[in-house]
């Protein structure tokens, strides 16, 4: 203790360093190494007389912000929370991203968006809210279907399609006003594969109405139809057609305020959303001193779908039974549905014989399509300060310091398969920036999967790799084999069940470039770098 101020530190490394503006080895009085304990650095900081030099420092830095004015004080600051919410073994993730202006402290209107929404796992207690339900209405702010006044969604993605991450998506349209839904392309045959397969699997073995409403959901994302009533669903598209789609024009964050919205995105939400291009997020100033936009954060999608080999053999396989006309044609047919289901080992062997015939690697259950999502600051956004529920070692100071804190959200991809890690890994270092290397905070494949986990996603500058899970879930999930991998890393291991309660939450800060100096370097729709190959 002293009198200008008090400080302790602890640190939690071999020897250990002092996290501080000086690094030396932390040693007591009598020159002796200290045993490494938990890290917690805590001050505060009292105020000293300033010296006459630094009175007249002082001075000429108020004189100088005071030239400036208030022309270059528009859009500063932008805030990011993130939560993964307990809901056990699913997934259901929130973003918001809200762009503040200084000096009036006037807050924009935030944009959100939410990355899965389901869950396999039931109440807690007989009578008692189920942990995804209860997450959604933590989430809206309400309960109440009816109410009015509701937070706008701009978009819901929806990784892939697997009850345990849709099955919440339309109680979730019920309780907030939700802008625009985003799944990966799923054709015809695709509807087939994915349809079959989770028969076979046993995820599919009776006929209730829960049931039919999910197959039905099945058969409008293999359609031109929206997923939801009254909601506009964005298809993207897989690598090998993305080349020749383009997406049309238009502005998804529209409002009844009788204005534009003060932030946008670039990509329309009807039609199709090329897998090679970005959404960036575009904040509009309200002063006139400053009337360009900023472009500022960036969302980027990948979509992956298992080989089209491995599809067309599940078709042929299909077609010997002559039992399915209907769902061959990409048709939710509730009487050839039960048949299938009732017949669940002439379904499985012919799968089976499908995979066999196809030759694929993949395990059975794998899922036919999966949609990745980026989250990341662009143009120049700097990470200036975080905040989370956890407390942050000093082993992961560095990984911090060369991080721009971006999030990816990995579905169920496949990764652990060579090919399609070098696919997922080229794609999000497109355009001279490697994105995977700024990744902060990953959500992991399959809920920690041995089956989809690599090694390579998390050599980056990660902090912290998030498994969402049900705490007594039949598939052990997450692996103890990915849980070693992530913990010699040196990345945090945050297991996320339904009895975490909100969940895992993360607060980051931004801060923006000056408007003079922000040029935009997105491309538009379709435009690709001269350097590079079609995807």
């Amino acid at each position: 203790r002293q009198a200008g101020g008090v400080m302790w530190a602890w640190v939690a490394l071999n020897g250990g360093v002092e996290v501080s503006e000086t690094t030396a080895p932390i040693v007591s009085h009598h020159g002796q190494r200290q045993n490494p304990v938990l890290l917690l650095r805590m001050w505060r900081h009292q105020p000293q007389v300033a010296t006459a030099g630094q009175t007249e420092a002082n001075d000429r830095t108020m004189a100088s912000d005071t030239e400036r004015g208030e022309s270059e004080m528009t859009i500063t600051t932008v805030k990011v929370n993130r939560m993964q919410y307990g809901v056990g073994q699913g997934g259901f993730h929130a973003q918001q991203i809200r762009r503040h202006n200084l000096p009036d402290g006037i807050s924009a209107e935030a944009y959100r968006f939410v990355y899965d929404c389901g869950s396999d796992t039931g109440p807690l207690k007989s009578k008692a809210t189920k942990p995804l339900n209860w997450a959604i209405e933590h989430f809206a702010g309400n309960s109440d279907r009816n109410q009015t006044e509701k937070i706008c969604v701009n978009s819901l993605y929806l990784s892939h399609f697997q009850k345990d991450h849709i099955d919440g998506a339309r109680r979730l349209a019920e309780l907030v006003d939700l802008q625009e839904v985003v799944i990966p392309h799923l054709a015809k045959d695709q509807f087939v594969h994915l349809l079959i397969q989770q028969i076979a699997s046993g995820e599919i073995t009776e006929l209730t109405e829960q049931t039919r409403e999910y197959v039905n959901t099945l058969a409008r994302a293999a359609s031109d139809e929206a997923l939801f009533e009254n909601i506009p669903t964005t298809r993207v598209m897989r690598d090998d057609s993305a080349s020749d789609k383009q997406s049309p024009a238009g502005n998804p964050n529209q409002t009844d305020k009788g204005r534009d919205p003060l932030i946008t995105h670039d990509l329309a939400t009807v039609g199709t959303w090329a897998h090679d291009q970005s959404r960036i997020l575009t904040a509009h100033p309200e002063h006139n001193n400053n009337p360009d936009p900023q472009e500022f954060w960036e969302l980027r999608v990948w979509s992956y779908a298992q080989a089209n080999a491995v599809t067309a053999a599940v078709k042929a396989e299909l077609e010997k039974l002559t039992a399915l006309p209907k769902i061959l044609e990409g048709l939710a047919d509730l009487n050839e549905l039960a048949w299938a289901i009732k017949n669940r080992t002439l379904i499985q062997e012919a799968y089976k014989q499908a995979l066999k015939t196809a030759g694929t690697p993949y395990s059975a259950d794998h899922n036919v399509v999966s949609l990745c999502l980026h989250s990341g600051p662009w143009n120049g956004t700097k990470l200036t300060r975080n905040r989370n529920c956890r407390l942050i070692p000093c082993l992961w100071i560095k990984k911090w310091l060369h991080s721009d804190g971006s999030w990816i959200g990995t579905g169920d991809a496949l990764l652990r398969e060579q090919g399609i890690w070098d696919t997922f890994k080229a794609h999000f270092s497109r355009d001279n920036r490697d994105r995977p290397k700024n990744w902060r905070t990953i959500l992991m494949p399959h809920h920690g999967s041995v089956h989809n986990f690599n090694d390579a996603l998390i050599s980056g500058n990660v902090c912290h790799a998030v498994f969402s899970v049900g705490a007594f879930n039949k598939y052990k999930h997450p692996s103890m084999s990915v849980l070693e991998a992530v913990a010699d890393a040196g990345v945090t291991c945050n297991v996320v069940t339904e009895f975490t309660r909100p969940g895992f939450f993360e607060h980051l800060t931004y801060e923006l470039p000056p408007p003079s100096n922000t040029k935009s370097t997105h491309k538009s729709a379709g435009q690709a770098d001269d350097h590079e190959a079609a995807p």
